[in-house]
C-alpha cells in the first residue's frame, strides 16, 4: 500500500492545492488543506476553524486515503497497478466512496475493461453551481481527469529483486579474485 500512497498524496495534493485557511470551494463547501472538508475528528471545516501547515495537511490526506478512500478501490476485486490504484484513490478522494462506487469508472474496472475505465474517468468533469445547484464543465476537474487517465494508464516500474547475502559474497569473491 505505501506504493499506492507515495504515488497518491503528492498526486491528490497537487490537484487539490493547499489553503492554510478554510475557503469556499467550487461548490460552495468550506475546506482547509488540500480539499478536505471534515477534519481528523470527523467535524466539518468551517470558517472559523484553525489554520493548518502543509506536513498536517499532507498526513491528513495520508490518513484519509488509508481509512476511506483507498479501501472502496480495494474493495474492486480486480487485481490493479499502483499507478491504477492511486489514479483510482484521487478521483474516490474528489468525488467521495459513494459516488465513486456507484460510478461508471468502477463498473469498468470491476469488468476488467480498464482502457474504458480510463476514458470514463473524463465524463466526470463537472461541479455544482453553488448558486443554481446545476452541474457544469470545470475546467480544474477537465484537467484533473486528464491527469488521472494519464496517470492510470502509467505502467509500474518493474520489482528489483535485491540479491541474497550469498549472491553478494559471491560477488565480492569473484571480484577479489580477478584483481589478484
Amino acid at each position: 500500500m505505501n506504493g499506492i500512497l507515495d504515488i497518491a498524496v503528492p498526486f491528490i495534493a497537487e490537484y487539490e492545492g493547499f489553503s492554510a485557511t478554510p475557503y469556499l470551494d467550487i461548490s460552495g463547501y468550506w475546506t482547509i488543506g488540500y480539499g478536505a472538508r471534515f477534519l481528523a475528528d470527523g467535524s466539518q471545516v468551517i470558517q472559523d476553524t484553525p489554520p493548518t501547515t502543509r506536513d498536517e495537511a499532507l498526513y491528513a490526506i495520508r490518513d484519509k486515503l488509508v481509512a476511506t478512500y483507498l479501501p472502496p478501490v480495494l474493495k474492486l476485486g480486480v487485481a490493479l497497478t499502483d499507478h491504477q490504484a492511486a489514479a483510482l484513490a484521487s478521483f474516490c478522494y474528489n468525488v467521495g466512496p459513494a459516488a465513486f462506487r456507484g460510478s461508471n469508472v468502477a463498473e469498468a474496472v470491476q469488468l476488467g475493461r480498464f482502457p474504458l475505465a480510463a476514458d470514463r474517468l473524463l465524463t466526470w468533469n463537472k461541479a455544482r453551481d453553488p448558486d443554481t445547484h446545476e452541474l457544469r464543465p470545470s475546467q480544474g476537474l477537465i484537467n484533473r481527469r486528464r491527469a488521472e487517465r494519464a496517470l492510470f494508464l502509467t505502467e509500474d516500474a518493474p520489482a528489483v529483486e535485491s540479491p541474497t547475502t550469498d549472491e553478494l559474497n559471491a560477488a565480492s569473491l569473484a571480484r577479489a579474485q580477478q584483481g589478484a
